[in-house]
């Protein structure tokens, strides 16, 4: 699986609004249902069990990235959000810096092993420091999508390490 196989146009949000965790994830959440990938009745737990994981333990992964996720019953497969933030989002990242590029993550309990790829894959992806400089300077969402297709085609790390 590839990022860009979890992740459409229609579910990137390039220019987040949030300042905080919760306002992020609530933010990714809400993008999910309005496109229909996400089931309105399925939100507020979907929120509930993100926002527990996040308060047992920051998703701030550094270099200003954060990847909100949790396992939600009821849900089929695996679904995702990219979020991006100019000014910056208080996540009690690791690094201690604010978060400018979200991927939330959401798995459905049939799912954990892919559940575990998944995290790996965007994590390792966005350890790029070129592909994290063109998310941020992309003019929109598909730029966006167009910078995470070259970085995971172009025969990086990623792909020879998956």
């Amino acid at each position: 699986m590839k990022l860009a196989d979890l992740l459409h146009q229609d579910v990137v949000v390039d220019a987040m609004q949030a300042t905080d965790a919760t306002q992020a994830i609530d933010e990714l959440l809400a993008r999910l249902v309005s496109t229909g990938r996400l089931r309105e009745t399925d939100r507020a737990r979907a929120r509930e069990i993100v926002l527990a994981r996040e308060r047992s333990m920051s998703t701030g992964i550094g270099h200003g990235v954060a990847i909100p996720h949790g396992t939600v019953p009821g849900l089929d497969g695996v679904l995702g959000a990219l979020g991006r933030s100019t000014g910056g989002i208080e996540f009690a990242a690791l690094d201690g810096n604010p978060v400018h590029i979200v991927v939330l993550v959401l798995v459905g309990e049939s799912a954990y092993r892919q559940h575990i790829r998944t995290l790996a894959i965007v994590s390792r992806l966005l350890n790029s420091a070129s592909l994290r400089a063109q998310l941020l300077q992309a003019t929109e969402p598909a730029s966006m999508m167009r910078a995470i297709e070259a970085e995971e085609s172009s025969g990086s790390r990623l792909n020879q390490a998956l």
